[in-house]
């Protein structure tokens, strides 16, 4: 539905800024995740006009937070991708079978890539395969 923005000579003028739809993707979505021992909870934030930004916080027997912002992020009614150079700060530290773990951003971790995706409701679930052919299901929550 276009949104009424004013009147051109007895016409209708429409703002196309306004004419763009929103998506349901847009918002924030958290996921808590544990594999390995240890355990992450996890904030995406895809927002208006693309931009996407990503919080992991360590739990348990890590601790520290990674922030990435300044992705992208774009979709289509069944796939989401992730991409753009998001800027990249903090660390996880972590302690696995006694022996301590620093994920940076040094690390490689990349951020980016292409899932597919479902949406019921609050819940955002995510899919994807990986180079080895495993494939990895992360669930999200919309935060309120």
């Amino acid at each position: 539905m276009m949104a009424l923005w004013g009147c051109n000579e007895g016409g209708v003028q429409t703002n196309p800024d306004l004419a763009l739809a929103q998506s349901p993707l847009e918002g924030k979505w958290t996921s808590d995740t544990s594999q390995g021992g240890i355990s992450f909870s996890t904030t995406l934030e895809l927002a208006a006009g693309g931009v996407a930004n990503l919080t992991i916080k360590g739990n348990g027997s890590c601790s520290g937070t990674q922030t990435y912002l300044g992705g992208t992020w774009s979709a289509t009614a069944t796939m989401l991708t992730l991409g753009g150079n998001p800027s990249c700060s903090g660390t996880i530290m972590c302690t696995v079978m006694g022996f301590p773990v620093n994920l940076d951003c040094s690390s490689g971790a990349d951020q980016s890539g292409s899932f597919t995706y479902t949406l019921a409701g609050n819940t955002l679930t995510l899919t994807a395969v990986t180079d080895g052919g495993m494939t990895v299901m992360v669930v999200y929550t919309r935060v309120p």
